[in-house]
């Protein structure tokens, strides 16, 4: 091999290090997320809320909070009693919002997503209200 084909490989060997390296310290990483639910004081609620892949089931009385570190959130909450109003506010690093609903036996839904967008920064969120499950 001549200097110039070594020099060439010495090349594309350090500019692939370079990328690996940038690509492994700037993966995404978990953050705290969480969830606010309030609505109608003593109402139950139940539905189910994924964290990385991995599924919960979720039941509980309004107001509530769950609060877990993750990537990736999703969450369907669902009312369990036909007139009352059911409130979501979905809180992290980087993203913030709310939905409510007041549709009987209605349900609300939203999710995180860090992976899809955390070499371009930041997360995405989708918010939205449920008819009856």
């Amino acid at each position: 091999m001549n200097r110039l084909s070594l020099l060439l490989l010495f090349l594309l060997v350090v500019l692939l290090g370079s990328a690996g390296a940038f690509l492994y310290f700037n993966r995404p990483q978990p953050s705290g997320i969480v969830l606010s639910l309030d609505g109608t004081p003593g109402m139950k609620v139940e539905g189910t809320y994924c964290v990385d892949g991995v599924e919960h089931q979720f039941s509980g009385v309004l107001p509530a909070k769950l609060e877990v570190s993750g990537i990736d959130f999703s969450y369907s909450i669902w009312m369990l009693q036909e007139k009352g109003e059911l409130e979501g506010r979905l809180l992290s690093e980087s993203a913030d919002g709310s939905v409510s609903t007041d549709a009987p036996f209605g349900g609300i839904a939203g999710e995180i997503k860090g992976r899809a967008h955390w070499l371009f920064g930041g997360q995405s969120m989708m918010m939205t209200s449920l008819s009856k499950k």
